[in-house]
């Protein structure tokens, strides 16, 4: 089981779609490069139980790039400043474009940056800096220490009123 301490700080530095008290937290630890996660995603399985369970399901998405995966960690920080400057559903977009159109290539980065509106220049600027790769590598850390995740899609369901997890 995990603490209520604990969940609170899951839930810390992160975009939670979905009601933030709901009974329900699905942590996702994913790498955008990763065709497994890819598969996971195009199923639809998390939107659909979104839906079947209205209010009382949670979703967070936490960055775990795999070291073999070159453009995992560059999507990650590119995430991380579409929501610091585009807010937490444009970092969801962001996640649910680069999946729906395959492996983050730069071209493939730029034409969501663009379709979604952000500043591009923003953008470039703060993925240049790097500013977020603490935030990516403690990400993956939670997930490796506090759950066992070793690959991705790490798939995390913590029922939040008892603490207790699969």
């Amino acid at each position: 089981t995990v603490t209520q301490d604990e969940i609170a700080s899951i839930k810390t530095d992160t975009y939670i779609v979905g009601d933030k008290s709901a009974n329900i937290l699905w942590v996702e630890y994913s790498d955008l490069e990763c065709p497994f996660c890819k598969r996971q995603h195009d199923s639809g399985a998390i939107k659909n139980l979104m839906t079947k369970y209205d209010g009382k399901l949670a979703v967070v998405f936490k960055h775990y790039p795999l070291p073999f995966h070159p453009l995992a960690k560059p999507g990650a920080l590119t995430a991380e400043c579409i929501g610091e400057i585009g807010g937490g559903n444009k970092f969801n977009q962001f996640i649910d474009q680069v999946f729906t159109k395959g492996t983050p290539t730069t071209a493939i980065m730029e034409e969501v940056i663009k379709a979604l509106g952000v500043d591009a220049k923003k953008i470039k600027a703060c993925v240049d800096s790097a500013k977020y790769a603490s935030k990516i590598d403690a990400h993956a850390s939670e997930g490796q220490t506090k759950f066992g995740v070793n690959g991705t899609p790490g798939n995390v369901i913590i029922n939040t009123k008892t603490g207790k997890y699969e």
